[in-house]
């Protein structure tokens, strides 16, 4: 099949994503692909007002409940944007004057268009902070561990908040979960994570790795 221009978020009639690059209204019509012996998407062919055109998938996405362990960079930025895409998103920290501010929309870290759209996920309730890591975990699909990895006296990395956190996810979980390692780790750390959680429930879980590769002052 072929892609005109990009995929973009349809909402009520209008694009619903403004990074697409083509805003404004438009006239929908379904069209499949002729290409044989494929399974093939239906999408939408929107043709703007401006005369451009776009596609986008048919059937919306079903916003998921998420929680993000960490509010450094990478999981402040990484939950941010989860929730400005539409998800549910409960943020966790230790530090109770950082959750505070956070759920006040004020963003301890300066990275351009962060802050706009941490105020905008708070007031639209899609995004939240919390110390209480059970209650983030309990009905999140998806975790995402993003906490930091700091150098260990031996120069490698310190695994341990790393550890602490996800075995506190298996001794807390009642759920199938999918626990998603976002933090800087080294190879074979999930193998090691796997173990440490069976060791702590018999609840169904996986582990994926989705390395972070934010560019720090443009990774919103």
């Amino acid at each position: 099949w072929r892609w005109d221009r990009r995929v973009c978020v349809v909402d009520g009639g209008e694009m619903a994503n403004p990074t697409c690059g083509i805003g404004g209204r438009f006239e929908a019509k379904a069209r499949h692909s002729s290409r044989p012996n494929v399974t093939r998407p239906r999408f939408i062919e929107a043709r703007m007002t401006n005369g451009s055109v776009g596609t986008a998938n048919r059937e919306q996405r079903t916003p998921m409940k998420l929680a993000v362990i960490g509010t450094g960079y990478v999981g402040l930025v990484s939950g941010t944007c989860f929730a400005d895409s539409g998800n549910q998103v409960v943020c966790v920290d230790i530090d109770e004057h950082k959750v505070q501010q956070l759920n006040d929309g004020q963003p301890p870290i300066s990275a351009p268009g962060l802050e706009e759209l941490v105020r905008r996920g708070v007031r639209a309730g899609r995004l939240t902070f919390t110390l209480d890591s059970a209650a983030a975990v309990a009905d999140a699909e998806a975790v995402f561990v993003c906490v930091g990895t700091p150098p260990a006296a031996d120069g490698g990395p310190d695994l341990s908040y790393v550890f602490k956190a996800v075995e506190d996810i298996a001794r807390t979980m009642e759920t199938p979960k999918t626990v998603v390692m976002k933090s800087t780790v080294p190879v074979g750390t999930a193998s090691e994570v796997r173990s440490r959680m069976e060791a702590l429930t018999s609840v169904p879980f996986e582990v994926i790795s989705n390395p972070e590769f934010l560019k720090e002052g443009a990774a919103v």
